[in-house]
């Protein structure tokens, strides 16, 4: 089975200060992309964290990359109960063959922080990470099988299994006939 695996070597005291980091981009689903006519996307370091149950974002970059909640939650962190905005956003590794499609995540005030995303266990279920903390090595790797639609709403869920198989021009021509027929 096909591997995506990203892996980075720094020293000892790096690794143990700043924890597994890694660039990451949040990228709007090409769903959504559909009605904007553009994709936006924003580079950030992105912190694994294995006490996080679900991937978080800044709010801040939520902001810069207008996305449009689906709805609210309550969510528990280590200061508390907080009410959090979610979102479904694809998730990409530069670097490495790390592509996570329509995952949920919810924002944060990440403000203070080094990096503006927190990896969760709901992505890191489907992975196996190595930290080796004495050589300063850690990986991340998702079999390929493991990267499955997240739950969204029919009616999305449709749209994309109709436009997979297409190219972006085709996508924007069966997006425009669908516009002239309403």
């Amino acid at each position: 089975m096909q591997q995506n695996t990203y892996t980075r070597i720094t020293n000892q005291s790096v690794l143990q200060a700043a924890g597994p980091c890694m660039e990451a981009e949040i990228i709007l689903p090409e769903v959504a992309v559909q009605s904007r006519g553009e994709q936006p996307r924003h580079k950030t370091t992105a912190l694994i964290d294995t006490g996080a149950s679900s991937t978080v974002i800044s709010d801040h970059i939520a902001g810069l990359l207008e996305l449009v909640p689906i709805r609210r939650v309550s969510r528990l962190c280590a200061s508390g109960l907080y009410e959090a905005n979610e979102y479904v956003v694809d998730v990409a590794f530069p670097g490495s063959p790390i592509y996570v499609p329509r995952i949920r995540v919810t924002d944060a005030n990440l403000k203070d922080q080094p990096y503006g995303m927190l990896i969760g266990r709901d992505i890191l279920a489907h992975a196996r990470l190595l930290y080796h903390g004495k050589s300063g090595l850690f990986s991340l790797d998702i079999p390929c099988s493991d990267l499955r639609m997240s739950e969204l709403p029919e009616k999305v869920a449709d749209k994309i299994r109709k436009s997979k198989g297409m190219n972006r021009a085709d996508r924007r021509k069966a997006t425009k006939k669908e516009r002239l027929k309403k």
